[in-house]
């Protein structure tokens, strides 16, 4: 979707205007479902996610300051909600091999998504934000209430992480 078309859906959504609501949403259903699911690893806990995220932006709409800046505003609610479940769950991250389809290399596929998800969440949020949804650093910093350095410092440590899980793995076969 263009930027004119999503700031005019904007205005209407804040007029609430339900269809331009549901074009907005739609438009990013997928990239938030990937992103959510990197997160959070469950697909139920995903669903629900989303439909918060989707109620959350909904009754609060009014409130974006920025109608360029709908696609930040969304992540950040789902954001929250996921850790919002993440805390309620208090659960141990479970290995499922259908989370990672998006990945660009395949036979890295499944290796990477392990990799990931035994990331603890100040790690695991940042790199699907950067090398999955595509945001930047500054974005990512925003979306997290945290400064770029402090991005920039989870991720070289995330990948130095993911680095020596990856060495080990292959050192083990």
């Amino acid at each position: 979707m263009d930027k004119k078309r999503e700031i005019y859906l904007v205005k209407k959504a804040r007029k609430k205007n339900g269809d331009a609501f549901c074009e907005l949403t739609k438009s990013y259903e997928k990239i938030l479902y990937n992103s959510a699911y990197k997160i959070l690893l469950n697909n139920d806990d995903v669903l629900d996610c989303l439909q918060d995220t989707q109620i959350s932006a909904w009754l609060n709409i009014k409130k974006l300051k920025d109608n360029s800046a709908f696609k930040s505003w969304i992540f950040k609610i789902m954001i929250n909600k996921a850790n919002d479940i993440l805390r309620k769950n208090k659960k141990i991250i479970d290995f499922n091999k259908n989370g990672f389809e998006n990945i660009s290399e395949p036979s890295y596929s499944i290796e990477m998504y392990e990799q990931i998800s035994e990331l603890s969440e100040l790690y695991r949020i940042p790199i699907v934000l950067y090398y999955y949804s595509g945001f930047s650093i500054k974005e990512i910093a925003d979306l997290t209430n945290t400064s770029s350095n402090t991005v920039k410092t989870r991720l070289a440590r995330a990948r130095g992480k993911l680095k020596i899980q990856m060495e080990d793995d292959s050192y083990e076969r």
